[in-house]
């Protein structure tokens, strides 16, 4: 019996043995077609079931038995590549290079698509590449990524032609952007009808709604990351472009093999037309924005990356006597780490400031008002492939906050000051990717919060979410989030202005918190290469702050004294189809979406509808390459009404009219659409080297009269525009 029990043992070491030296480490490499590595790309086997990651340096390694093995390697927004591959020992490394958009032929050879809607078990997630962005009809000719985000499912603009944007009801402070891991407090020139997002030195933005990955924390409605280039060029390449509006300058600089530098710079110049009008003080007055980034890249090893990343921007208004300035100043280091080919860490410390000072010189009323907002956050973030079907990700972070809401001289003011105030933010978290099995996947996670300030406070944000693939072209998902929110602004206006204050939550206001659940299913028809989802909803938020009426929000020094809180609840569903071809994309996005608040101390305690509240919104764009020389893109925009609050009855008093209102947000504006559309001509030149283009566009086409204010005078009301029909003419170049 013990000689039995001996040889079964020697047999199964032998198997076991075997399967051990059978298995073979296969390395490669994943670029796009200009050579810039996709970092965190998917790569997948079947047999044996694994899925990890590409590392910051677009590199993986797969261990995988010896003979014939089927690969599958995805990144967001581009074409997924299935490889058949013979593995042997000593194999070369793969090189893999991605294309943008969806891969047909593949699919019908294969039978099978690793496509990344399907799979991920996250819900809620957009993904922008820069060449999406600019195919999009915008004011005036500028490609802008947040105008880009509007037209998105579950995404309204706040008002006509602004940067604004609200998220499944949410307020625009609800929406945490960052630009190369650094926030960004107000993204808006020209107070607000384009923001200072260059599109020419974006590499992506990814908006994630609802219930967010675990390391965004510290906002309600939404995080949209946004990524600059990060590559390191063989040679100097210079784009740019003219507009109507303003004009644009990017050189990416090699410096040696292993660094880059990027140089970018854009410039409005309504000033200078200024100069040439008749009226005295017109030609006195000024009007400009201007916006720098400078990224410097360096790869120390094929372990360490880092980086190096800058922007400031600043608008300038003057008017006779009046004035505003206001801009950021960013700043961030990144250090991306490969520790082994399981685990990799990104570290980051970061510096961020707005600020906007004010100017008058109206005889006796001369001021000068001065306001900042600071931050320098530290964080670090770790990726960790614990097995085939368990990857952690976790990490800390930690903010200091320096609010300074208003500093005012002037005869009248005697150095007023609203009192400076600090505050801590640090977050720690820990999360899990799962593949139960080839259809379930899971992700689960916890962040804890912790903001000090006048009072402490400890928060848990759970979150949770999975994805089911029925086939392989069809999944659900599930989801529920928890989010928490220490600081918001104080904002008269639903589409935010330069004057707006932020302020900390603190003993008398607490932090805001939502709860999110979601659910969606999700379809690719590979064939024709149609992609659609529906995603439902319902949010449930506490300690949400109103303000009471005829409020002054600037000159306060206890704004907490005005603030009302109390709950509200959010619902909809989001319809998303799209086809993509080499000459041909349409993209179809219908929302319905309720939002609404319960604060007992506003509308004698009765339910009323939140500013962003519009029930229904349809978002068409179409982009047809009709030849190699000429393309076609158009948006059609459909929202209802933003709710408002009207007088119901005037009466009149030693001759002053006032108002009487019935009920908050008690009113609709009329609904609001149009019709955008642009022709995109690029010429074909004999030198190769040298590209072009000349984009001809017009906002607003059948001249739509969409009302951005209604006032009211003597029991009558008066509707405000802003634009009629805009046409506009753009040149891009790149060398």
């Amino acid at each position: 019996m013990g000689n039995k029990s001996n040889r079964l043992l020697i047999v199964l070491s032998l198997i076991f043995c075997q399967n051990i030296y059978s298995q073979i480490f296969v390395k490669g490499k994943v670029t796009d077609t200009q050579n810039q590595t996709l970092a965190y790309a998917s790569v997948t086997t079947y047999s044996p079931l694994s899925r990890i990651q590409t590392n910051i340096n677009g590199e993986f390694t797969l261990n995988l038995p010896e003979g014939n093995q089927k690969i599958y390697i995805s990144f967001v927004g581009y074409k997924t590549k299935a490889l058949k591959l013979a593995i042997y020992k000593n194999m070369p490394p793969i090189k893999v290079k991605l294309e943008s958009g969806i891969a047909l032929n593949e699919v019908e050879i294969l039978g099978e698509h690793n496509n990344y809607n399907l799979n991920t078990p996250m819900m809620g997630i957009n993904y922008l590449k820069s060449s999406d962005i600019e195919k999009r009809p915008t004011l005036l000719g500028e490609a802008d990524i947040l105008k880009s985000i509007q037209l998105t499912a579950g995404v309204q603009s706040t008002s006509e032609g602004n940067t604004g944007f609200s998220v499944r009801g949410g307020a625009p402070d609800q929406n945490l952007i960052l630009l190369d891991h650094t926030i960004v407090y107000n993204p808006s020139h020209l107070i607000g009808f384009l923001s200072v997002f260059n599109n020419d030195i974006i590499k992506d933005a990814t908006l994630y709604k609802g219930s967010l990955p675990v390391k965004y924390g510290g906002r309600l409605a939404s995080t949209l990351d946004i990524s600059t280039i990060d590559k390191h060029p063989q040679k100097t390449a210079i784009t740019g472009g003219i507009g109507l509006l303003a004009s644009r300058l990017t050189l990416e600089i090699p410096c040696g093999e292993k660094t880059g530098l990027l140089l970018s710079g854009r410039r409005s110049y309504a000033d200078l037309f200024l100069k040439l009008l008749p009226n005295e003080n017109a030609k006195k007055s000024s009007l400009y924005f201007y916006d720098l980034n400078l990224k410097l890249s360096h790869k120390i090893s094929n372990k360490d990356h880092i980086s190096l990343s800058s922007y400031s921007g600043q608008d300038h208004v003057a008017v006779e006597d009046f004035g505003i300035n206001y801009g950021n100043k960013l700043l961030s280091f990144i250090w991306q780490h490969d520790y082994n080919s399981k685990i990799s860490s990104t570290a980051t410390i970061a510096y961020s400031k707005y600020m906007y000072d004010l100017k008058s010189d109206w005889e006796i009323n001369l001021i000068e008002w001065k306001s900042n907002l600071s931050d320098v956050r530290g964080e670090i973030d770790f990726s960790h492939r614990l097995s085939k079907r368990n990857k952690l990700s976790y990490g800390i972070s930690t903010t200091k906050h320096s609010f300074h809401p208003c500093n005012i001289e002037g005869p009248n003011f005697f150095g007023y000051e609203v009192s400076e105030s600090h505050a801590k933010e640090s977050a720690l978290y820990l999360a899990n990717e799962q593949i139960i099995n080839k259809r379930w996947i899971v992700s689960y996670g916890i962040r804890s919060n912790f903001f000090s300030n006048e009072s402490n406070y400890i928060t848990i944000d759970p979150r949770l979410s999975s994805a089911i693939k029925l086939s392989n072209e069809s999944s659900i998902k599930m989801s529920y989030g928890h989010n928490t929110q220490f600081i918001q602004w104080a904002s008269r206006s639903n589409s935010g202005s330069p004057l707006d204050v932020w302020f900390p939550a603190n003993a008398k206001i607490k932090p805001q918190k939502t709860s999110i659940i979601s659910a969606g299913y999700y379809r690719n028809l590979q064939k024709s290469g149609i992609e659609t989802s529906v995603e439902i909803y319902y949010k449930a938020s506490h300690n949400i702050i109103d303000f009471a009426d005829n409020v002054d929000l600037l000159f306060n020094d206890h704004i907490e004294d005005l603030i009302r809180s109390g709950s509200g609840k959010a619902y909809g569903l989001e319809l998303s189809i799209s086809k993509k071809t080499k000459r041909f994309t349409a993209i179809i996005n219908y929302t319905y979406s309720h939002s609404e608040f319960a604060i007992p101390e506003i509308n004698k305690g009765k339910t009323y509808l939140s500013p962003y509240d519009k029930p229904h919104s349809i978002n068409l764009f179409i982009d047809y390459n009709i030849s190699k020389k000429i393309s076609l893109s158009a948006n059609w925009i459909y929202s209802s009404g933003k709710p408002g609050t009207f007088p119901s009855a005037e009466y009149e008093t030693d001759g002053v009219y006032v108002p009487v209102y019935s009920g908050r947000n008690n009113y609709r504006y009329p609904d609001y659409h149009r019709l955008d559309f642009s022709i995109n001509y690029q010429p074909i030149h004999k030198d190769k080297k040298w590209k072009d283009e000349w984009i001809f566009s017009v906002y607003n086409a059948y001249a739509r009269r969409n009302p951005w204010a209604i006032n009211f005078k003597k029991n009558k009301s008066r509707m405000v525009y802003l634009f009629s029909i805009v046409p506009s003419i753009t040149y891009n170049f790149k060398f």
